[in-house]
């Protein structure tokens, strides 16, 4: 997760997220494969490349911050993770760029001095916290910048699909009362022909049953006699003339 990911958790609500889902269905194309002499294609998104050496940069940084070493499944459920975020980076930029979004170098920079990471207990922005923190990722300050620069695309973009989505009051309400219901229970009835049907039960165990417990079955069998096992006898006759 980049800086600027951090800095706007706050924006990853439904709706947000329904929007970039649209959006990222309509670009992305898998694929895995050469294309060029030093780094293979990792994937493809609508003709840009992510390649190997950038996932491997962008899993570096990942796994560094995760503050212990990964079990090889956890560090291969996260590189599933850092892949799709990686696609989804790339689509939401070149979305950006189509419906005309800029980043000017000003922003860039306040963004990098309001960053409270880079900044002494003075709350004033210093260089020596700033390139203490690049240098640990293993970026250079070219990069950090563009990095932030795309954060900054990105979450322009955001701002622009908050604006541009209705909501009805029937919907609100709805999503409201989803978010807020809640139901407490104390215990569930199952019906006995729900899984009986399913019981096996041998003759070895009714014959042990019988001898531990026989009076028990006799005193619910008699209970039961009159209604379940005392049947008058049924012929049926058929005559032909």
């Amino acid at each position: 997760m980049s800086m600027m990911e951090r800095m706007r958790m706050g924006t990853d609500s439904f709706f947000i997220q329904a929007v970039f889902v649209i959006i990222v269905a309509s670009f992305v194309f898998w694929g895995v494969g050469q294309n060029g002499p030093f780094s293979s294609t990792v994937a493809d998104v609508d003709g840009s490349r992510i390649t190997d050496t950038e996932f491997n940069t962008r899993m570096r940084i990942v796994s560094r911050s995760q503050g212990r070493t990964l079990t090889d499944a956890e560090y291969a459920q996260m590189g599933n993770t850092v892949l799709g975020q990686m696609i989804e980076r790339k689509v939401l930029l070149d979305e950006a760029e189509r419906l005309g979004i800029e980043v000017s170098d000003d922003e860039v920079k306040r963004t990098i001095y309001s960053i409270p990471a880079f900044q002494a207990e003075d709350g004033k922005f210093t260089l020596a916290l700033y390139e203490r923190y690049v240098k640990s990722t293993g970026s250079t300050d070219a990069k950090f910048r563009e990095d932030l620069y795309e954060d900054l695309m990105v979450a322009k973009l955001e701002k622009i699909a908050v604006l541009s989505v209705h909501v009805s009051e029937a919907q609100l309400a709805e999503r409201f009362v989803q978010a807020n219901s809640s139901v407490a229970v104390t215990w569930v009835r199952v019906p006995d022909a729900a899984f009986l049907g399913d019981v096996e039960v041998s003759d070895d165990e009714v014959q042990a049953l019988l001898g531990t417990d026989a009076s028990r079955v006799q005193a619910r069998y008699d209970a039961q006699f009159e209604r379940r096992f005392k049947e008058p006898a049924k012929a049926t006759l058929h005559t032909i003339r």
